[in-house]
């Protein structure tokens, strides 16, 4: 999608809307704190010439252009800790198909394919996680018609076809259970049966609605609490595996539930010491 013109209040802001798309796809807030404010006091909107159409939004109110097609959007959270692994992250959630994908960082990452918001909560605890998903999911909400929404975290691996499970009707929640792990040493087996919210996949509404749950929960209990639902899940399978990256610097506790033992080659992600060399872990 190429920007022809764009103004926000009176003011041509062409550059700075321009470098904001990303994958074909603009998402910007019509706000002072982005454009600068020439005119105090006075409502202004902003306003975008693409040669895909023309498209407008209030103050504080967000623009996406063009309207999303897919159903289904990606939330993609990162605390940018470990830059192998995002990058090779990023990398991979370009091959996957069927759905639109947004990312929430703590910094900007030098190419960064997709939407990027940075968060303005900076501290490693399951509050800052509620908050920066749910920052990220008011977007989505005002700008995008997506009936559900999955959360990919960025030490984890998805297949191509992610985005393609079949959720069956009404369903609120559903989880993902194929997946397995690697480190350092190679590729490991999923040893229990646990539904992290990096599997998980929801109705928008649904996901909103716990989200906000819990950062009060988290504020009430001094910052931690479980960020996945405790409602019951769908079970639903991918045809191919996500890949968990255990790199020893994985927040939660899920990296404990995979084997210590470990094989060097696996039948859809090949050789353990090329992928291993290509997260730097």
């Amino acid at each position: 999608m190429k920007i022809l013109w764009a103004t926000y209040g009176g003011k041509d802001v062409t550059n700075t809307v321009a470098n904001k798309v990303k994958s074909d796809r603009l998402v910007i807030k019509a706000s002072n704190s982005v454009f600068g404010d020439l005119l105090p006091g006075v409502k202004k909107s902003l306003q975008v010439m693409t040669d895909v159409g023309f498209f407008t939004a209030e103050e504080n109110d967000w623009l996406m252009a063009p309207k999303p097609k897919s159903k289904r959007a990606g939330v993609w959270y990162s605390n940018n800790n470990h830059e192998g692994t995002n990058k090779a992250s990023l990398m991979n959630l370009q091959k996957l198909r069927g759905g639109d994908i947004y990312t929430s960082v703590w910094e900007s990452i030098k190419g960064n394919p997709f939407p990027e918001f940075v968060s303005s909560y900076k501290i490693s605890s399951h509050l800052n996680i509620a908050m920066q998903v749910l920052g990220l999911l008011y977007v989505l909400k005002q700008t995008g018609d997506y009936d559900y929404v999955s959360f990919l975290e960025h030490d984890v691996l998805y297949p191509a076809d992610y985005f393609e499970i079949e959720i069956p009707e009404e369903t609120k929640i559903a989880a993902n259970m194929n997946y397995h792990g690697i480190c350092p040493n190679g590729f490991q087996k999923r040893m229990a049966d646990h539904e992290p919210l990096h599997q998980l996949t929801m109705e928008v509404g649904f996901a909103i609605a716990h989200f906000e749950a819990l950062v009060l929960s988290c504020i009430q209990s001094g910052g931690g609490g479980l960020v996945e639902p405790n409602d019951k899940k769908v079970r639903v399978h991918s045809k191919g595996k996500a890949i968990h990256v255990n790199h020893g610097k994985n927040f939660t506790s899920h990296y404990n539930i995979y084997s210590k033992e470990t094989t060097q080659h696996d039948e859809e992600w090949g050789s353990a010491e090329e992928l291993i060399k290509c997260l730097n872990i």
